[in-house]
């Protein structure tokens, strides 16, 4: 019985954690008005703290090589009964 409260308790003091810590995230200048039927209501959109890196190509790609191709208006490729 003691192991399944200090469960519970766990579990709620990590629920009670992030959602302190998301309302720190929102921002009073990030609040879009949703309206609708039943009235308008605030939706708080969060401010992303994102470290600054540069920016730098996901992929580079080496230009093609082609193949150097033979003069198809040449006779020796050109079939004489098509």
């Amino acid at each position: 019985m003691r192991r399944s409260n200090s469960l519970f308790y766990l579990i709620f003091t990590i629920i009670l954690v992030f959602q302190v810590a998301s309302g720190f995230a929102e921002s009073q200048e990030n609040v879009a008005t949703v309206k609708t039927h039943s009235g308008s209501f605030p939706l708080p959109i969060p401010t992303l703290r994102l470290p600054s890196h540069p920016v730098t190509p996901l992929v580079t790609v080496p230009d093609a090589v082609f193949p150097e191709l033979p003069d198809w208006h040449y006779s020796r490729f050109i079939p004489e009964d098509p």
